[in-house]
């Protein structure tokens, strides 16, 4: 959980948790790297953020509902956060 807030513990985008994802390859000289992941503890939501793509997939959807039925938050309640991440709203 701290690896995922900057030097004053706070999330680096307000209001999204944000984590790269790399691994190493025999065949390459360096770490390959897969994307830098935002998401919403508060929704579920997750954007790759180099491409400003939405990751959305049924399995994923339904527990995102479950999220905001605990929550109360919607998407579009998180527009101001969204574009915190520099990606439009869809």
């Amino acid at each position: 959980d701290e690896a995922l807030k900057n030097d004053q513990g706070k999330p680096f985008h307000s209001g999204y948790y944000s984590f790269g994802v790399g691994y190493d390859s025999p065949s390459a000289g360096a770490t390959d790297i897969w994307g830098l992941f935002s998401v919403s503890p508060k929704t579920g939501d997750i954007w790759e953020e180099y491409s400003c793509e939405r990751i959305s997939f049924p399995a994923l959807q339904k527990i995102q509902q479950e999220i905001m039925k605990k929550t109360g938050a919607t998407f579009a309640s998180e527009v101001v956060q969204r574009r915190g991440l520099g990606c439009t709203d869809e």
